[in-house]
């Protein structure tokens, strides 16, 4: 099951010289702090959740153990991540899939 999206649409130019060939990245620490209903909030930082690239170019998420203990305890089995970048603009979009708990104890 989905359990959030979110996507983020960033104008380079308004981000530090220095950050703007990594703009889809923070656009993809924005749309994943929106798709989980947090925010940027620890365990939700900006070190705390990163892109990698797959050999084939394919992006995806990496957490640190807070974050990732925190995803576990929410259900969240997969998150997937989709990134495109244009003349001065860097957009990323994140689903979250995972079980909806029920807040029921198994015994």
């Amino acid at each position: 099951m989905i359990l959030g999206i979110g996507t983020d649409l960033c104008d380079i130019g308004r981000i530090e010289r220095a950050l703007e060939r990594f703009g889809e990245r923070f656009a993809a620490k924005e749309a994943f702090s929106k798709a989980l209903g947090t925010g940027i909030h620890f365990p939700v930082n900006w070190h705390n959740v990163w892109v990698e690239n797959a050999r084939s170019g394919k992006p995806s998420l990496k957490f640190s153990k807070p974050l990732a203990a925190l995803l576990k305890r929410r259900g969240i089995s997969n998150v997937y991540v989709s990134l495109t970048d244009e003349i001065g603009m860097a957009c990323a979009f994140v689903v979250i899939e995972g079980i909806v708990s029920t807040g029921r104890r198994r015994k």
